[in-house]
């Protein structure tokens, strides 16, 4: 099935507009209907930033809207988003550090769970995981506030 309807002991049964076309759901069922359970609006911002980031299949692609200013995010190839190229492009940079810096947390969590390992190692490493956060973070704000010229 292509579609999916609020489930009637959902909250958010009787919601007929969201505000955004968006949904997020903690349970998907399959009755007599495909009925999704626990639902939360998300705004599609949101999913500019957060959809997909840890799957590598949908890594966001950004393209140009010919004969405009604008440019086209695309996650997973069935996510479309249109903006400003120059929004866009700080949203794929902020979608990138987000995906590094949960790399490098997954890596600091692995390497402080294992029983090898000094703890002096352990330390370091998470020195330079925050390190790594703090830097793309400083590139960011850089992005989005460049300094001004004197």
């Amino acid at each position: 099935q292509d579609h999916a309807v609020i489930h009637p002991t959902s909250v958010s049964a009787n919601e007929k507009l969201f505000g955004t076309p968006f949904l997020v759901f903690n349970e998907l069922m399959l009755t007599t209907k495909q009925y999704v359970r626990d639902v939360t609006p998300v705004p599609p911002l949101a999913m500019v930033i957060f959809a997909g980031s840890c799957s590598e299949w949908t890594q966001a692609q950004l393209g140009q809207v010919p004969g405009t200013g604008d440019a086209v995010v695309s996650i997973g190839g069935s996510l479309h988003f249109r903006s400003r190229a120059s929004t866009m492009k700080k949203l794929v940079v902020l979608r990138d550090l987000l995906q590094r810096f949960w790399e490098q947390l997954l890596r600091l969590r692995q390497s402080g769970s294992r029983p090898r390992g000094s703890r002096r190692r352990r330390r370091r490493a998470s020195e330079e995981a925050k390190e790594a956060f703090l830097s793309s973070l400083a590139v960011f704000v850089a992005l989005i506030h460049p300094p001004e010229s004197a």
